[in-house]
Order: C-alpha cells, then sequence, then structure tokens
C-alpha cells in the first residue's frame, strides 16, 4: 500500500464584477482573461481563462480543474485579471495590462459553508 493521499479535483469557475476599466481612454472596455497560479509561484501556471470583450463583470466559460487531497491542504491559489491587448501574443503577460488579483488556499475554499462551487472569494 503506498502513503500516496487520494485526491480529488476542485473545478474553479470565476465570475467577477466591478472591475476597474484599464483600457485607457478612447480606447472602449477593458477585455479581462484570468491566469491562475499555485503556490504563489508565478512560474507554475495552472490555466487561464478565455478573454471575454468588453466587460468589466466578467463569467468566464472555461473552469480551471486542479487536484486537491488531504497531503496539499495548505495549496494556495492566486489568480490574476488582466485586460487583453489585441495585436499582443496572449504567452507575454507582460504585454498585457493587470487589472486585480487574489490570492486563497483550497482548503478555505473547500471548508467554507455553502456549496464549493459556489463560494466566491472577492479581493478584487
Amino acid at each position: 500500500m503506498s502513503g500516496k493521499q487520494p485526491s480529488t479535483i476542485i473545478n474553479l469557475a470565476i465570475t467577477i464584477e466591478n472591475l476597474k476599466n484599464v483600457a485607457g481612454l478612447f480606447k472602449g472596455i477593458s477585455d479581462p482573461f484570468v491566469v491562475i497560479y499555485a503556490d504563489n509561484d508565478f512560474s507554475t501556471e495552472v490555466g487561464r481563462t478565455e478573454v471575454i470583450k468588453n466587460t468589466l463583470c466578467p463569467s468566464f466559460s472555461t473552469h480551471i480543474q486542479m487536484p486537491y487531497s488531504l497531503a496539499t491542504h495548505e495549496k494556495t491559489v492566486t489568480c490574476v485579471v488582466y485586460d487583453f491587448i489585441r495585436g499582443k501574443p496572449s504567452s507575454n503577460l507582460k504585454k498585457h495590462t493587470p487589472m486585480g488579483s487574489c490570492t486563497f488556499s483550497l482548503t478555505s475554499l473547500i471548508r467554507s459553508p455553502g456549496s464549493v462551487s459556489e463560494r466566491s472569494e472577492r479581493a478584487f
């Protein structure tokens, strides 16, 4: 018998309300997308959402799946929201404008009252 803890998959659904428009004067409304990192290590990208054009209240259809087990109960997640700059490669995040971020632990998400799938983190 191995000492490996069984894991489950956490499905992160991301909806954001009332982002600040960072598109700039005469450039319309921001086109947000989210990049998710594990353990505050900005080199370990877990996933990213699609870009939603012209909105400050995006509800992303791309869900990010993350493994969770008791052995990784202290795992933290950082979500960074960017304004997509048209014509710039999405792989180079320095070319896009940061709009906000939040960090939380998977344990706080799992242990929160109510449905885990309905839990909100408010930090933007």
